[in-house]
């Protein structure tokens, strides 16, 4: 194989594993529960906070 062949192939399997990583932290966004996250908020925990505002975003 070439060796542009080898770094497009390399450079499309990155892309593809950066894909899955965006799609399954916007699947476990959807997914968790508001009420935790709610309940969190109130606890004043600031993480819980930056997911809010990310759910809130979608």
């Amino acid at each position: 194989m070439e060796t542009s062949t080898i770094i497009s192939l390399v450079i499309f399997f990155l892309l593809i594993a950066l894909t899955t990583v965006f799609v399954g932290s916007e699947f476990a966004l959807v997914k968790v529960r508001s009420t935790r996250i709610e309940q969190l908020v109130d606890e004043g925990n600031k993480s819980a906070k930056i997911v809010k505002k990310m759910i809130d975003n979608l």
